[in-house]
């Protein structure tokens, strides 16, 4: 009788096995299906900040070097880039200083 239980424990243990295998597989499907469902949206949207911001960066430099080209024809050239250099590291502590408080 014992011979006829363990083929009964070994058949219910390969049925298990095969339906805990498939079970897994579809949860793995599902789980990855849902987390980049949830991430995709997020990528795009941190790829397109960063797009903007370097565009702004970009925008910011070639105001900068107009300003300075237009004001170094009243001043030195050295002054001229001095003189936005200082301005542009004031407004940018400001800004660290007011984003720090909140």
């Amino acid at each position: 009788m014992s011979k006829r239980h363990g083929i009964i424990d070994g058949v219910l243990m390969v049925i298990y096995s095969f339906l805990f295998d498939r079970l897994m597989k579809g949860m793995g499907k599902k789980i990855r299906s849902c987390i980049f469902d949830a991430v995709r949206p997020l990528v795009k949207k941190i790829i397109l900040a960063i797009i903007g911001a370097a565009l702004v960066i970009i925008g910011v430099l070639f105001i900068c070097i107009s300003l300075v080209k237009h004001i170094s024809i009243y001043v030195p050239i050295w002054m001229a880039w001095g003189l936005i250099g200082l301005t542009i590291l004031i407004i940018g502590s400001l800004m660290s200083i007011m984003a720090l408080r909140r």
